[in-house]
């Protein structure tokens, strides 16, 4: 799956448990803010992500993106390792791999 198709995936998933919105944070490589949009569109995100991604790869910056939606929270889950995955694998609706060995959970 390239990155263009993972992200689209992920914002899929988001919506599916009820996300309507979502913030975007633009961080450089030593975690600087550089760019901040609050309450985008999943559509809107399906078209821009492809080209912010790219540009975040040239610059070496971070794309961060956080769900919104109305009577649902969302809980981000990180740092963990396998063990502690599985502890929480039947309630995620969503987990990944960040690096070897540590993965991220969403629960909502």
């Amino acid at each position: 799956m390239t990155p263009d198709q993972a992200a689209r995936t992920m914002l899929d998933l988001f919506a599916s448990v009820g996300a309507t919105a979502f913030d975007i944070t633009i961080t450089s490589r030593e975690g600087e803010k550089i760019r901040f949009r609050r309450g985008a569109s999943r559509d809107n995100l399906r078209c821009v992500m492809p080209a912010e991604l790219r540009a975040a790869a040239e610059r070496q910056h971070n794309v961060i993106v956080r769900p919104h939606g109305r009577g649902v929270v969302f809980i981000q889950l990180d740092d963990l390792d396998g063990e502690a995955l599985e502890r929480v694998r039947e309630v995620a609706f969503l987990a990944l791999q960040t690096s070897p060995g540590n993965f991220q959970a969403w629960l909502a």
